[in-house]
Formats: C-alpha cells, sequence, structure tokens
C-alpha cells in the first residue's frame, strides 16, 4: 500500500459496462460508502474509452476466463474451459 494515498478516494469512479459493474450492489457502495460519481461510460461504443476497455479486457483473457468456474462468452462457450 502506498502510505502517502491512505484514505484518499476519488470524485468519479470510470469502468466499462459489463453487467457485473452495473449491479445495484455495486453502484450502492460506490455512492454511498465511497461517495464518488459512477462513470459506466456510452454503451457499446468502446473505442471512446480504449484504455479502460482495453484494462478489462486484459483482466478477462488473463485471469477471468481460466477461473474453473468461468463460463466464457455465454453458457455453451467452451474455449475457456480447462481440461
Amino acid at each position: 500500500m502506498v502510505s502517502e494515498a491512505q484514505w484518499n478516494l476519488w470524485e468519479e469512479f470510470c469502468y466499462d459496462n459489463a453487467k457485473a459493474n452495473l449491479a445495484h450492489i455495486v453502484t450502492t457502495r460506490l455512492k454511498h460508502i465511497i461517495g464518488c460519481a459512477i462513470n459506466a461510460g456510452p454503451v457499446s461504443t468502446p473505442e471512446r474509452r480504449g484504455i479502460i476497455e482495453r484494462f478489462f479486457g486484459v483482466l478477462e483473457e488473463n485471469g477471468y476466463h481460466r477461473l474453473v468456474n468461468t463460463t466464457g462468452s455465454h453458457s455453451k462457450d467452451t474455449s475457456y474451459h480447462r481440461q
């Protein structure tokens, strides 16, 4: 942890439009506990938020989709399941 950043908060939190990010528990906690505005960005226009979209894409490909319990892109996607 960076001690100089302890207890510092942000005014706006930007993320992609993934369903998990739009969940009520996520938005409620960001608004009421952190006290920041939420900026999910425009829908279906990833080119406007390239850095954020790339970051989450890397997380998906190298982390989330490699988990044992993943369904990949949808429930019938078997390309990410471990053998």
